[in-house]
């Protein structure tokens, strides 16, 4: 599968190695700088400072592929706000790798969008297991996670982001199978 990247290849060629040790599972603490579980809960670390969340969970009963939001619901849009510090959960839950990239104008038969919105908004990336690992100020066109894997998205969205967007699947076939949603910024 072909990484699209803006900026800063070896960012992005780095997460899905991490996403695809991320997915082997660990039960390792992560290293300060997330937010741990408590004793005695099952909370899942996540990054500091965040303002608003939302969990973007990606998979598949085939033929069909989806995105679905925490509770499961698929499809549906999924709304942030703009100028505080936003955590994007992603999370593929399925047994296919899948990629993950944000923007408007899709083309499925180029696998790109004409407006990706990651492409010049610096962003952190996380990912707490098997090891703890932050990459700050990253810019990129997708990002691929193998199954099981499990990765933050640190950003703030300026004003000028706001408006409608799409999150889309471009592994082949995917997107055509249902695997994009609506990402609204207000």
């Amino acid at each position: 599968m072909r990484a699209t990247v803006v900026g800063r290849t070896c960012v992005v060629l780095g997460v899905s190695a991490l996403l695809l040790l991320a997915a082997c599972g660990s039960d390792e603490t992560p290293a300060p700088g997330g937010t741990e579980a408590e004793p005695g809960t099952e909370a899942e670390p996540e990054p500091k400072d965040l303002e608003a969340r939302i969990t973007i969970a990606m998979g598949e009963e085939l033929p069909e592929m989806y995105f679905a939001d925490s509770d499961g619901e698929r499809g549906g849009a999924f709304t942030i706000p703009a100028g505080k510090i936003v955590g994007i959960r992603v999370i593929n839950s399925g047994e296919l790798e899948h990629e993950i990239a944000f923007g408007r104008g899709s083309d499925a038969s180029t696998g790109e969008f004409e407006e990706n919105l990651f492409a010049s908004l610096p962003s952190d990336i996380f990912v707490f297991k098997p090891v703890k690992v932050e990459i700050e100020g990253s810019v990129f066109g997708e990002i691929e996670a193998e199954p099981q894997g499990d990765f933050w998205i640190r950003t703030v969205f300026p004003p000028e982001t706001t408006g409608e967007w799409e999150i889309a699947c471009f592994v082949e076939g995917h997107y055509d199978a249902g695997m994009k949603a609506t990402l609204i910024i207000e």
